[in-house]
């Protein structure tokens, strides 16, 4: 359930928290569904980008960056399902 959005513009995505389990992502771009709170629905491509760390890392957790949609397109309470 998305609880935060980022727009980063100079690369067109949308990134959304929480992180997510790395391991659960595929590792190219993929297609999701996001589901909004208000019942409706809109089809995105997305990719998963796990942040540089320095120190040890117990378990890998990634962004979820959106590509195609506006910041507004995925309001808090939007749950995103993975299509491919």
């Amino acid at each position: 359930m998305v609880e935060e959005t980022l727009l980063l513009a100079a690369r067109k995505r949308v990134m959304v928290a929480p992180f997510l389990d790395a391991s659960t992502l595929p590792t190219t771009e993929f297609a999701v569904e996001l589901l909004k709170p208000d019942g409706s629905s809109v089809e995105a491509k997305a990719i998963a980008i796990v942040p540089f760390s320095a120190g040890p890392i117990r378990e890998v957790r990634a962004h979820l960056a959106l590509m195609g949609v506006l910041k507004e397109d995925v309001p808090v309470g939007t749950a995103i399902w993975t299509l491919d």
